[in-house]
């Protein structure tokens, strides 16, 4: 580090105050500096060309170190190098197990385990190139890491282990560490993560995997049924026959195809995991959660009519009670929205306008506004445009087609999901009512009137004041 810190007073001496400031004191911590740290110390650009000359020059000359120790043997025994001695003498005694001699009783440089394996060198160099990896890397880094955890402890290690190998993660490349700074590596493992709800992190969830696929979980369940001081024992093997359950459930859930001869399937499971769900919305946190599950926008919004009918179990057929009530709000208002052809929008439109919210703010009346009079709630797009580009901040219905009209190409887009509904606009409709008992959202305070009609058509709410007087006025 001395002839760094030479380097360094040579061309700019307030690089050694920084980094004697940050505990920067050794040539290995020195050459982790990345564009991350640039950006956390305010390094100037001439800065950072500095010290990524000298980086590179270091990596220059490690590699010339390391070309003239693999020679050496070549000129004299493997006896004058005990070092060379040591390391062959591992790869002759365990050659299927690239991580042998690896300690991970404390934090280590993690490039000691990727430079094991020729998947682990390329990870480094991605890495390297790019200190923002895609998913398909972080899938790979997760499986080099899972696989040197069961080559050194089993196809169940210990807690500490996971944590000491995430830990080295982290610290080795800090851009993969998560926004959580009291667990920085809560992404790859989180030690305290564990129980319903709670993400335990990629090493955990990929070496139950691996525990799953071993002969080992067997062995491991028949001692759990040993009996014990007392009769708590076959308690505590169901619980955690019933954890690994939970655990293949969520798995396959996820990683399920919603292909549609697999339809019963998806909903069979999708059904065990409605406790899970409930808490999340409880919680307010729903959204987060469901983005992990794709299955959830599979089959015409089912899974949201599937949690609605769950939570409210004693609603009433929208396709029963709505036509009785559509042709009664068509005679009565026989003058408004008169431009609109298609009955079923024409409706809708009379019924926001005749159920306002009173004292809510409400938005200007823009051309668009006049346009649209179901601006906010339905949004007509060009058939040529993507749901996916659509990214409403409260659930929103897409129609495409042409405008005011009917349409089978609908979608419900709330942020950045989208839940195809390839039926009509009345369908779509309903699901997208439900939704907002689904997702545990509240809808626009002007529109709370409207909402809470449809939800009365559902049997799910009670009617306002106002929807009253407007029930009121069609008999």
């Amino acid at each position: 580090m001395e002839q760094v810190y030479k380097q360094l007073e040579q061309q700019d001496a307030r690089l050694i105050e920084i980094f004697r400031r940050e505990e920067i004191d050794n040539v290995e911590t020195f050459m982790e500096i990345n564009e991350q740290d640039f950006k956390r110390l305010n390094l100037t650009t001439k800065m950072i060309k500095i010290v990524t000359k000298i980086q590179d020059q270091q990596r220059n000359n490690d590699k010339t170190e390391e070309w003239i120790e693999e020679e050496k043997p070549l000129h004299g025994s493997n006896n004058d190098n005990p070092r060379s001695n040591k390391t062959s003498g591992v790869q002759i005694i365990d050659p299927d197990n690239p991580y042998a001699g690896i300690n991970l009783e404390q934090v280590i440089n993690i490039d000691t385990v990727f430079d094991k394996t020729v998947e682990g060198v390329q990870v480094m160099e991605a890495l390297r190139e790019n200190p923002r990896p895609n998913e398909s890397i972080l899938k790979e880094i997760n499986k080099i890491l899972c696989e040197c955890l069961r080559s050194l402890y089993g196809c169940r290690p210990s807690n500490f282990y996971k944590n000491e190998i995430a830990l080295s993660l982290v610290r080795t490349y800090p851009s993969l560490a998560s926004n959580n700074p009291g667990v920085p590596q809560a992404l790859w493992f989180h030690p305290n993560a564990r129980g319903t709800n709670r993400h335990a992190g990629r090493l955990f969830y990929h070496m139950e995997y691996i525990a799953r696929k071993s002969d080992e979980r067997v062995v491991k369940r028949r001692r759990l049924d040993e009996p014990s001081n007392t009769d708590a024992a076959p308690g505590v093997s169901s619980e955690n026959s019933e954890n690994v359950d939970l655990h293949e459930l969520i798995l396959e859930v996820k990683t399920m195809v919603p292909k549609t001869q697999m339809k019963s399937r998806v909903l069979e499971l999708w059904g065990k995991r409605f406790s899970i769900r409930q808490q999340h919305r409880q919680q307010g946190n729903f959204y987060d959660f469901i983005m992990d599950f794709p299955v959830f926008t599979a089959f015409d919004g089912e899974m949201v009519t599937h949690d609605f009918e769950k939570l409210k179990p004693d609603a009433e057929s929208f396709a029963s009670s709505w036509p009785t009530l559509e042709a009664k709000i068509l005679d009565r208002h026989k003058e408004c929205f008169k431009e609109v052809k298609t009955d079923f929008v024409r409706v809708v439109a009379i019924t926001r306008q005749k159920n306002p919210s009173r004292g809510s703010k409400r938005t200007n009346q823009d051309e668009t506004s006049r346009k649209n009079p179901l601006k906010g709630i339905i949004e007509w797009i060009e058939a040529e445009d993507n749901f996916t580009a659509q990214h409403p901040l409260l659930p929103t219905l897409y129609v495409r087609g042409l405008f005011l009209e009917d349409s089978s190409d609908c979608a419900i887009c709330w942020n950045n999901l989208t839940i195809p509904i390839i039926k009509d606009l009345k369908t779509a409709f309903e699901v997208f009512i439900k939704c907002f008992y689904a997702f545990n959202v509240a809808p626009a305070p002007s529109d709370k009137q409207f909402f809470l009609f449809f939800g009365s058509v559902l049997g799910v709410e009670t009617l306002s004041t106002t929807g009253t007087k407007f029930m009121h006025a069609l008999s």
